[in-house]
């Protein structure tokens, strides 16, 4: 009995020496693989804090991830009317030469951060006509390089954006179209860090064409000649209100009463006045990286002759719906 009390002693003390002498490696692997992954993490960081900056919660999700290298992806619906929202026909409501179509798509892509103000990014479109019905057409496409820059300046939230991209979309390449610049900038003042905050958000546009007076027949649309669909110069401004019901809810509200196109077909720079139209939804900051913003547009004019309904008459065959999702990943 003796005897096995010592083997049984002598047995534990042995595995607590193993045990000692297993604890120091154990602890110095630990040890080196969280400083590899904070070194890397560190590697992906830029100085600074842009949410110091900019506070507003779509401003964030869509200037993209703090990380120096991230992906971003967006999607977007657009339905079709308010009486009949998952239609298969969208609504004509700025009286595009090309008729819309209901479509859900959107851009994925890459984006590499400068410091906490700019960053580049490098994307491709998708989309898919009638997601609810036929489900036609699906294409990836549009490739485009966008240089943004956010900071807030002085009072007021700022983000800019300059973008060059190449039209390889089958629709727009049948009528000539080849690819386009745009510039836009975004203000946003929230008097102080109150609920209710005011902006205005201005855009202007190029798109190159290759065809004139060919015969050409989009989808869905009359045979003629090319020119009849082609806009080259476009300049836009919207001016817009938001209330913030907590940091993740609020409600949004876009007026474009200036939006000015150049139709080809026309002589001259004589720029078209589309009509004035409004829309209104409700943003949810899911996360800092992820918005959700559903919401309608309507027509003023329409709006007007039915005393101011959306549910009523015109406005409600006219007006269209529309769901954008903005998500920035790392």
């Amino acid at each position: 009995m003796n005897k096995m009390l010592l083997s049984a002693v002598a047995l534990s003390m042995s595995f607590t020496a193993f045990a000692q002498d297993q604890t120091p490696a154990t602890n110095t692997d630990s040890q080196t693989k969280m400083k590899i992954e904070e070194a890397a993490d560190r590697k992906n960081k830029v100085d600074g804090d842009i949410d110091q900056e900019i506070t507003n919660a779509k401003l964030r999700a869509e200037s993209g991830s703090k990380s120096r290298y991230s992906l971003s992806f967006t999607a977007n619906y657009a339905g079709g009317s308010l009486r009949e929202p998952f239609s298969k026909n969208r609504p004509n409501l700025t009286n595009d030469p090309v008729i819309p179509k209901v479509t859900m798509g959107g851009e994925f892509g890459g984006r590499y951060r400068i410091d906490k103000n700019q960053s580049l990014s490098l994307g491709i479109g998708y989309a898919l006509e009638r997601p609810f019905h036929e489900a036609q057409r699906g294409q990836i496409s549009n490739p485009s390089l966008s240089y943004n820059y956010v900071a807030k300046l002085g009072p007021v939230q700022n983000v800019s954006s300059a973008s060059v991209g190449v039209t390889t979309n089958s629709d727009q390449v049948t009528i000539g179209d080849v690819g386009g610049l745009g510039l836009s900038n975004t203000v946003i003042y929230d008097f102080g860090g109150s609920k209710t905050s005011v902006g205005l958000a201005a855009e202007v546009g190029y798109t190159h064409f290759n065809k004139k007076n060919e015969i050409v027949e989009p989808k869905g649309q009359p045979r003629t000649r090319a020119i009849r669909f082609q806009e080259d110069y476009s300049v836009a401004a919207y001016p817009f209100a938001e209330y913030a019901f907590s940091d993740k809810v609020n409600l949004r509200t876009v007026f474009r009463p200036w939006i000015f196109t150049h139709r080809r077909v026309k002589d001259g720079q004589e720029f078209n006045h589309r009509p004035w139209t409004q829309s209104f939804g409700v943003g949810f900051a899911v996360t800092r990286d992820v918005f959700v913003y559903p919401n309608f547009q309507w027509d003023w004019e329409r709006w007007r002759r039915d005393d101011f309904n959306w549910f009523k008459g015109q406005t409600a065959r006219s007006a269209t719906v529309a769901l954008s999702v903005t998500a920035n990943v790392f």
